[in-house]
């Protein structure tokens, strides 16, 4: 694979017995699996102001999902031209509240569209995915809920 070096990229290396509580809700990226099995996990740092959302917005013209974030692009800020969409997502999306569970539903999921963009069958695989969904669900009690 080839690329171009994003000068304005670092690799960080954190360690320390708090490390992960420290950066977990500063960076991207779920960090709670390297509790498991250390690795590396390619994230972004956040910002207060929203600042990594709209770069994404910019850059591929993600709707950003805060009102500050939203101010700082070029597209979905107050009068821009793509504003009214920004409107829409915030009268009807649901911010999805993270589950216990969402680890083993987003890993299922993800092997479902990569066997699926491999060649499997499309419905067979899907349920197959909701199965083991509902598997994890029940063997965890319901997660609580």
């Amino acid at each position: 694979m080839t690329g171009e070096a994003a000068l304005d990229r670092s690799l960080w290396t954190v360690t320390g017995a708090d490390a992960l509580t420290f950066l977990q809700g500063l960076v991207s990226n779920d960090l709670r699996p390297l509790e498991a099995a250390p690795g590396i996990v390619w994230a972004a740092l956040l910002t207060p102001q929203g600042k990594y959302l709209a770069d994404f917005s910019n850059g591929i013209g993600l709707i950003p999902p805060t009102k500050t974030s939203a101010a700082m692009t070029e597209n979905y800020k107050d009068g821009g031209p793509m504003a009214v969409f920004f409107g829409l997502t915030q009268a009807q999306a649901l911010v999805r509240p993270v589950t216990p569970g969402y680890v083993v539903q987003a890993k299922v999921f993800e092997k479902a569209l990569a066997d699926i963009a491999n060649g499997a069958e499309v419905t067979a695989t899907l349920d197959a995915a909701v199965d083991e969904i509902n598997a994890d669900i029940e063997k965890n009690g319901g997660y609580g809920h």
